[in-house]
């Protein structure tokens, strides 16, 4: 099967935001041509002959899959995140194929490892996202691979330190499968640069494939002085088997996005 990863560019300079997804966010609310820009890269994506497409979180504002994006589903599965107009409602991620959902649509639930918390208690948005595991609400099947499982980006972190099981969940009632899928889908909102990250999904991996992509940005957001305010130029990375690989083919696309190719079966 064919994979298409695409990476959304979001030129962010002056920006405010403390953090560089803060600033993406902002720019995008303010994108006036992201749809299009959406909609020209999922095409690309389906005339490289992808079958399963996977766009990186906030991709576009929207309160429902319009259908252009329904159609364009047709013959493969598109994953996306729409966001709402209004700022309180969470987004939301639609799994599409042939014009139809698969999925009721999913929220984000842990962004962060704090998030997983309350006090030495999971927290409920943690006990949230492992009721959606355990009741295999984020499972679907993909003829030719298996079971597909899709975590929204930070809510790997429901893996522990030292790529294991955290005993909480464990305690719940989960078991290692539970976590894990012959394919992973982990769309993210920007790349983080952080070792246990990689290491998270590279266990999850473990069942199959795991695919993961992001908005890229340029450089230059928040403050003046703030030192690390740097561009993110890169973001679609795939674990096998627990290994990154390095087999992805880049195609840079207009308005400094990519699209991001990789082959693979069971």
């Amino acid at each position: 099967m064919r994979f298409g990863l695409i990476e959304l560019y979001a030129n962010v300079k002056g920006l405010p935001g403390r953090m560089a997804a803060e600033a993406v966010l902002e720019r995008i609310r303010l994108d006036g041509h992201r749809e299009s820009t959406v909609r020209c890269s999922i095409e690309r994506a389906k005339a490289c002959d992808c079958e399963f497409i996977v766009a990186p979180g906030w991709t576009l504002m929207a309160v429902a899959p319009p259908k252009w994006l329904l159609e364009l589903s047709n013959g493969c599965t598109i994953v996306v995140e729409l966001l709402s107009p209004q700022e309180a409602e969470r987004p939301q991620v639609y799994i599409l194929h042939n014009g139809k959902r698969i999925l009721e649509p999913a929220q984000q639930y842990v962004a962060k490892r704090n998030d997983l918390w309350k006090g030495e208690n999971l927290s409920r948005d943690a006990v949230a996202l492992l009721y959606n595991l355990q009741e295999r609400k984020r499972r679907w099947a993909v003829p030719g691979i298996g079971e597909a499982l899709l975590y929204i980006c930070g809510e790997v972190n429901i893996v522990g330190s030292g790529d294991q099981m955290r005993e909480e969940v464990r305690r719940a009632g989960l078991r290692e499968q539970d976590l894990r899928a012959p394919l992973v889908i982990n769309p993210s909102h920007t790349l983080s640069p952080l070792k246990r990250m990689r290491d998270k999904r590279a266990w999850l991996s473990q069942g199959g494939l795991l695919i993961h992509t992001a908005n890229i940005h340029s450089g230059g957001w928040g403050r003046n002085d703030n030192k690390h305010a740097n561009a993110s130029r890169t973001a679609a990375k795939v674990w096998v088997c627990g290994q990154s690989s390095d087999k992805l083919d880049r195609q840079e696309l207009e308005n400094g996005c990519a699209l991001n190719t990789f082959d693979w079966s069971p």
